[in-house]
Order: structure tokens, then C-alpha cells, then sequence
């Protein structure tokens, strides 16, 4: 089949292939070995649904299979999952070279990004990776993981490594909706986090997450907490003294 080990096994896994049953294995190192007919088979369906352009392949920019599982892998895309892409008609070969094996197909580059871009909408929809979260909130993505770690928001994992964990609406709405960080609340009365945090200790309101309190990151308050606190009253920011020019 021109692939690697793994690859077979992830393809064994898949349900594509099996090995053939002991008394047919390698009899002088007793290796698994698997039945020529299954993987033919496998082979000519994907035959049958290669697509040949109007256009000639040598003017189309295209990619080996290698080349296209390659692509397909930061989708958390095994062997197993691109031949059943390809099976079921959702990722076409457009020509097949003289080479072994799945080496042999070739596909349209183009077609590529285009089935890989489905897939990812697909996968995260309207979620919101958590890293763009953090950006809006100005805050780090560790400290959204380590909320999340708590169960304080809840996040789950997209199955695509570069997008990695992802927040439903439905989450960041139930998390805005209870919680803020010191941080906002200084920026948004002009304070500075420190003269806040005293500030609001003089009222017994603590944060319920924060560096004093279970080693978080970042301070985090019960918006319900915060009810009724005069803002107005709380210190500025302090303004920068000026220097006192010695005669």
C-alpha cells in the first residue's frame, strides 16, 4: 500500500483492513500480514471515485495523498477518517500516477483548502475559540484555562490543534452574566486593580478566584457581589508626581 506502520494500523482500526488469521502469517518471523484481496478492494473503490478535471492535471496545481493527509491532519484527521472522505465523495482524487499503492492519487489543491475550510466550519460553527475570547476580554488564555480547569467556564476542545479549545455563545453569555474581572472593572471606572482590590475589601467583597485565592491569574468577582457599590468613590488612577528641579 506504500504507507507506514501506523498508517496500517490506524486503517486496521478503521475497519478497512485486517490481518490475515495466524496459520497465514509470516511463518520465519511470524508477522501480521493482511489479505491482498481486502486491500485491493479498498483500492479500487477508491478507483472508482477518482473525478477526472476537464482541465489536464499537469495545469492543475494538485497534491499526493501524503501531501493531502498531511493538510488534513490539524483537523485531528487519522487515515482512517480521509478514506471515508474520500469513499463517500467528499474529497475526490482527480488523477492516479504510475506510483504504489494510495501514493498513486493525486488531488486538486484548491479542492483541498476548500473541503478542509468545510470541515472547520463544520466542526467549530459558532463557537468562539477560547485565545479570540481572551484577546476581547484582555486577558491571557491561561487564565481562561485555569477558570476553565475550575469549572468556572465552560469550554470544550474543537478536535482541531491550531483552534484547540472553544466556547459556545451559550457559555461566554452564562459566564459574562456572573462573573468579571478585576481587571475590567479597573478599566472601566479609570482605577487601577490594586486601589480596587483594597476598595473594595473595606466592603467584605472578595474575589472568588484570583493569585491570593486559589493561585488563579487574574481576580474574578460575583457580579451579584458588586451590586450597589459606588464605583464614583472608588480611587483613581494615580497621577504621575511631578519632579522637583534641586537649585
Amino acid at each position: 500500500m506504500s504507507i507506514g506502520f501506523l498508517k496500517v494500523v490506524a486503517l486496521k482500526k478503521a475497519g478497512y483492513i485486517s490481518p490475515n488469521k495466524l496459520e497465514e502469517r509470516d511463518c520465519f518471523q511470524n508477522r501480521k500480514t493482511y489479505s491482498r484481496k481486502m486491500v485491493d478492494d479498498l483500492l479500487k473503490k477508491i478507483d472508482d471515485k477518482i473525478q477526472f478535471p476537464v482541465t489536464p492535471c499537469r495545469q492543475i496545481e494538485s497534491l499526493n495523498f501524503s501531501e493531502t493527509f498531511h493538510r488534513l491532519k490539524f483537523l485531528g484527521y487519522k487515515i482512517g477518517n480521509m478514506i471515508a472522505a474520500i469513499l463517500q465523495g467528499d474529497l475526490k482524487p482527480i488523477g492516479k500516477t504510475k506510483k504504489i499503492g494510495f501514493d498513486a492519487y493525486m488531488f486538486s489543491k484548491a479542492e483541498v483548502a476548500d473541503y478542509q475550510q468545510r470541515q472547520l466550519t463544520n466542526k467549530s460553527g459558532t463557537n468562539i475559540p477560547l485565545k479570540e475570547y481572551a484577546k476581547s476580554l484582555h486577558v491571557t488564555v491561561d487564565e481562561l484555562r485555569f477558570l476553565a480547569g475550575r469549572g468556572i467556564l465552560k469550554s470544550h476542545n474543537s478536535g482541531i490543534w491550531h483552534i484547540g479549545e472553544v466556547l459556545t455563545p451559550e457559555a461566554i453569555s452564562d459566564f459574562e452574566s456572573k462573573y468579571i474581572f478585576l481587571s475590567r472593572i479597573a478599566e472601566s471606572h479609570k482605577s487601577n486593580s490594586f486601589f480596587l482590590l483594597k476598595f473594595l475589601d473595606k466592603f467584605g467583597i472578595m474575589p472568588i478566584s484570583g493569585p491570593k485565592v486559589d493561585n488563579g491569574l487574574n481576580y474574578l468577582f460575583l457580579r451579584k457581589d458588586l451590586d450597589g457599590v459606588d464605583f464614583a468613590r472608588a480611587p483613581r488612577k494615580c497621577r504621575s508626581r511631578k519632579k522637583k528641579h534641586v537649585k
